[in-house]
């Protein structure tokens, strides 16, 4: 059990709120009478006075014992926490938490107490979710998130127990196949893109060349950029709105060939060192959503007879190419800025031909067996 000691420091640092809570510092003498004393989670006390140390102490305990109790409704708790609850989380992380709150979680759950709601009204939810189409991923997050606020009123002794946990989570949608690119189609998009605007047929075809994320692309300065050694350096990302590290948080190195030098040699010579490398007609940042909007990518998509790419595809196009070229997957991982190596197998089932080397070599097998029989 967490010591008196620590639990009232945790007490001092929870947000005022309507909530009797254990936790109790020792009994003090006042004059001829002991005082009771326990902290409440805005940082105020309770006091009782009594005749014996003993009565100060039993009391205290029984105080302490009390299990944690809060009137709030869930809606409440999350207006009054959400910046600290949130306060962790990567800002992409947050803007999509925050869009589970908003469009589900408190819709469903909001106007009920914390300690009303149990596991069978997170399943209800969860249940009529899906019902209305929410993919089981945007499903599963919102269950995280709600799960995220019920780990922190745990943790400040609001709650006891957290319904989330033992509630089933829907099964994962049928993975979406993760479509690619070729050489051909790449020209195609970026011409039409540099159709609207010039610097918008670069942006797609270093996206499909050097395969970051646009948060990454749209970062790079000229001081990331290495044209001698070819190489350049994601140090920093877009997320939200805000500028940060990459996403794990780990810069990376990325190798400069082809096309993509060729559109660097033409942006980066001569420029300030702190200069972002894809820039608007004035210079200032170039907006991902504005290059989506102004291109009208779906309806572009459609076109091209490439329906449903997402401009994310760019990225898998490079990260398949490079496994298609030989390159250990240990380096695609590090160029890719992936997790793990289970992350770039995914990509690694694109780039290889195993079942067309099956096929190959059981038909080979089969005409050799009859020739022979």
């Amino acid at each position: 059990m967490t010591s008196v000691a620590a639990s009232c420091r945790m007490r001092r640092l929870t947000p005022d709120v309507n909530v009797f809570i254990r936790g109790s510092t020792m009994a003090s003498k006042r004059g001829k009478m002991w005082r009771g004393r326990i902290y409440l989670p805005n940082g105020r006390e309770r006091t009782k006075t009594f005749a014996t140390k003993r009565e100060a102490t039993r009391w205290e305990k029984a105080e302490r014992d009390q299990p944690a109790v809060t009137v709030e409704t869930l809606a409440e708790f999350v207006t009054r926490t959400q910046g600290q609850v949130l306060a962790t989380l990567s800002p992409s992380t947050a803007a999509t938490y925050r869009s589970h709150l908003r469009q589900r979680v408190l819709p469903s759950l909001g106007h009920r107490r914390m300690t009303q709601i149990h596991t069978g009204h997170v399943e209800a939810a969860a249940a009529e979710w899906s019902s209305t189409g929410v993919s089981s991923s945007s499903v599963s997050g919102s269950l995280n998130c709600l799960s995220r606020f019920y780990r922190h009123a745990i943790k400040w002794r609001q709650m006891d127990a957290n319904p989330v946990r033992a509630a089933e989570r829907p099964r994962p949608d049928p993975e979406r196949a993760i479509p690619t690119l070729t050489a051909a189609e790449v020209d195609l998009v970026a011409d039409r893109c540099a159709a609207v605007k010039v610097y918008y047929g670069d942006y797609v075809r270093l996206a499909a060349s050097l395969g970051l994320r646009a948060g990454e692309l749209l970062a790079l300065r000229v001081l990331d950029v290495d044209l001698e050694q070819q190489v350049l350096t994601v140090r920093q990302a877009w997320s939200a709105g805000t500028l940060g590290p990459p996403k794990w948080g780990r810069s990376r190195q990325v190798v400069i060939v082809g096309e993509a030098w060729e559109i660097l040699s033409r942006r980066v010579p001569g420029r300030p060192r702190q200069a972002l490398v894809l820039t608007g007609e004035l210079g200032g940042r170039l907006y991902h959503t504005n290059f989506l909007d102004a291109v009208r990518w779906p309806k572009l998509m459609t076109e091209l007879g490439l329906e449903g790419t997402h401009f994310h595809d760019l990225r898998a196009t490079a990260i398949v190419n490079w496994i298609r070229s030989g390159l250990p997957l240990s380096t695609v991982r590090d160029m890719a800025g992936h997790s793990s190596l289970s992350t770039t197998n995914l990509y690694a089932r694109l780039a290889r031909s195993d079942l067309a080397d099956a096929l190959a070599h059981l038909t080979a097998y089969e005409n050799r067996s009859r020739r022979e029989g």
